[in-house]
């Protein structure tokens, strides 16, 4: 089976499921295809319209050099305050100054 790579970018767990989903029901799907949809229901915090909501919002606030695959982390993690914020930074090479760290999470807050 040949796999063609068609677009590359990070997407939220729950952009993953609606695609998964996307391909029939279960008896259509891979094995692994259902695994992950089991695994999401748990991992996912967010429901699909409102993790893109969620992240239009956070890109609209136009963090210096922030990435889509460090915005897809924060809402597939969803922090709760802002030392679970700055802990997703703390991996990146990206210093986020402490009024974008509020606004984000002041965003953020509207979802939980």
């Amino acid at each position: 089976m040949d796999t063609n790579i068609i677009n590359k970018e990070p997407i939220a767990l729950a952009e993953v499921s609606k695609i998964i989903q996307g391909l029939g029901n279960k008896t259509d799907r891979a094995e692994i295809q259902n695994k992950i949809l089991e695994f999401n229901k748990d991992a996912t915090k967010l429901k699909i319209d409102k993790v893109e909501k969620l992240i239009q919002e956070l890109e609209a606030l136009n963090v210096p050099l922030m990435s889509r695959a460090l915005i897809v982390q924060i809402v597939d993690i969803v922090p709760k305050d802002l030392g679970e914020l700055k802990s997703i930074f703390a991996g990146s090479k990206l210093a986020v100054s402490p009024e974008n760290l509020k606004q984000m999470q002041d965003v953020i807050s509207k979802y939980l």
